[in-house]
């Protein structure tokens, strides 16, 4: 289940999320089962975050979200 913290930090927007994950480096990242299917994504910064079941993560909405190719999404 997707950290409710980081979720509202992720609405922020993308600017917010990657000051927040640059300092927080060694938090574990849990967006699991997470609907972003209203977000545009690019550029956030994904590295080592849970995303299993979050929907919409690689819908082409201008560029691929960063680091996409580590994870799978929409199956």
């Amino acid at each position: 289940m997707a950290n409710e913290e980081q979720i509202l930090i992720i609405e922020q927007g993308v600017k917010t999320w990657n000051d927040w994950r640059s300092k927080n480096k060694k938090i574990v990242v849990d967006l699991s089962n997470a609907d972003f299917s209203n977000s545009n994504l690019s550029n956030v910064d994904f590295r080592y975050a849970n995303l299993a079941g979050a929907s919409q993560l690689c819908k082409k909405r201008g560029r691929s979200p960063k680091y996409s190719r580590d994870f799978i999404a929409n199956k």
